[in-house]
């Protein structure tokens, strides 16, 4: 919200920029209708609508000069997001002989009485700076936010980073227990004098003979072969290939487990190996980056590759389908990001990559941390050779984020000019469709498999229809606000 003022340095007479202050014959003919009543003004965007707000701020300005407790009134002009408010407030400014205050979340107004706001709209910038300092000394954090939540989370997370980088693995473990996250118990897996445990259940002569029967028959040694790592522990690596549908093992738990933790260590690892190697990358095309080597459709194809999936034990005939459907698609040319996954809304059958597929190669991992006795070097190893040519990607090798790439090149334009809505299904259809609103522009949709993909194709088809869009302003005759 920005709110027009005269201030104690402005020009009374001619306003600033006049000379290249040309309206058309349209924005006088609508100004002159807003001078006589209220309006409500439907424009397209480029088509002046700030344009005629400033003629009609300028118009009034000998109402808006001098202080309210005089009778002076203050144009409120109201955006919808923070860039604009100091965008049209710049304007305003450029071409008027007012003085404007700037409004904004961040700065706690939704925490201010009305005498504070009242206090805010009467004095001049001069004052509002003398005031702010006088003001600091008595600051409530509670109920008055100058930094968004997210701006403080990210800086938090920037001290872990630098401690990390800076100092290691236990400044940053010593850190966040500083700040309360309690991560150095006794039973924290990142203190490595710790002893392991060992998968099995119940350890006893016995269980010790059902690990070596289970590790035989699913060809384990074979596995091993392939990661190049021969597990000290065998019921490690047996809990890593058992599903949760093979009812037979019981003597370890099935994988989810080391799933869990392989999850958490792969994206550790692989976040490092980012940051070491693609220092040129921006934040989003680095987050971009790791989010496509540790998705599930790029662990399930490395699962196929390796043929890891020949050594999953499970009892699941719908399973082994997926895995064969999977394993046919992966032989033909197809869009990763059109791919369906469990945890698109489709039914079982419709489920192009099953997740027990990349479920496998995170509990693999977790299993290599654990017998290794949590070494990160010797896991980092395994994971290099089952990922192998993957971890060589740049991102011209993979498929964008076009939802992040269309919010991104909108906003730099428009900011929050963007909207998705899900399209219900119509009866006997089963194609999903994503309604795509940019302002300016017609409506788009997009089609796909499930929600997801319909989603990423409304973003695709955005993208280019906006760009398209830039293009044909860039190549209009340019014209003043």
């Amino acid at each position: 919200m920005a709110t027009t003022h005269h201030g104690t340095n402005a020009e009374p007479s001619e306003p600033q920029g006049g000379s290249d202050f040309t309206a058309r014959a349209y924005q006088l003919e609508l100004f002159e209708e807003a001078k006589k009543q209220n309006s409500i003004l439907v424009l397209g965007t480029g088509s002046g609508k700030t344009f005629i707000s400033i003629l009609l701020i300028r118009e009034l300005a000998h109402q808006i000069r001098g202080s309210l407790s005089s009778g002076s009134k203050r144009t409120v002009f109201v955006v919808n997001t923070v860039p604009l408010v100091h965008q049209q407030a710049l304007a305003i400014e450029t071409h008027t002989a007012l003085q404007v205050g700037k409004y904004e979340g961040s700065m706690g107004v939704d925490y201010w009485t009305d005498d504070r706001m009242v206090e805010n709209l009467e004095i001049s910038e001069n004052e509002k700076s003398k005031k702010k300092v006088e003001k600091s000394a008595c600051y409530n954090p509670w109920s008055e936010h100058l930094l968004a939540d997210k701006n403080i989370a990210d800086s938090v997370e920037a001290l872990i980073g630098a401690y990390l980088l800076a100092a290691g693995t236990k400044a940053a473990v010593t850190f966040l227990h500083k700040l309360g996250l309690g991560v150095c118990n006794n039973q924290s897996l990142l203190r490595s004098q710790l002893e392991v445990p060992s998968a099995v259940l119940k350890e006893d002569y016995w269980a010790m003979n059902e690990v070596r029967r289970y590790y035989k028959n699913a060809c384990l040694d074979r596995l091993e072969q392939k990661i190049k790592y021969t597990f000290t522990d065998k019921s490690f690596i047996v809990q890593a290939v058992t599903h949760s549908s093979f009812s037979q093992n019981t003597v370890t738990d099935c994988y989810q487990r080391l799933e869990f933790l392989g999850d958490a260590v792969l994206d550790y690892l692989i976040t490092g190996h980012i940051y070491s190697h693609y220092s040129s990358y921006s934040p989003g095309q680095i987050t971009d980056l790791r989010s496509y080597f540790v998705k599930n459709e790029t662990l399930a194809k490395v699962s196929a590759d390796m043929k890891l999936h020949r050594h999953l034990q499970h009892m699941a005939p719908k399973l082994t389908a997926s895995i064969d459907k999977f394993l046919r698609i992966l032989d033909e040319s197809y869009e990763e990001d059109t791919l369906n996954t469990e945890e698109d809304e489709v039914d079982g059958e419709d489920v192009d990559v099953p997740k027990a597929l990349g479920d496998l190669v995170e509990a693999i991992i977790g299993a290599v941390y654990l017998d290794t006795c949590r070494s990160l070097q010797r896991t980092w190893e395994v994971i290099e050779i089952l990922m192998g040519d993957t971890l060589k990607k740049s991102l011209a090798d993979i498929p964008g984020n076009s939802i992040r790439e269309l919010y991104e090149v909108v906003n730099k334009v428009k900011p929050g000019d963007i909207r998705f809505e899900k399209v219900p299904r119509e009866e006997n259809d089963d194609t999903s469709k994503y309604l795509l609103k940019i302002e300016g522009l017609p409506d788009m949709y997009g089609k796909g498999k499930n929600y997801r993909t319909a989603k990423i194709a409304a973003a695709k088809l955005g993208l280019k229809k906006f760009q398209a869009y830039l293009a044909e302003q860039n190549a209009m005759p340019e014209h003043t606000l």
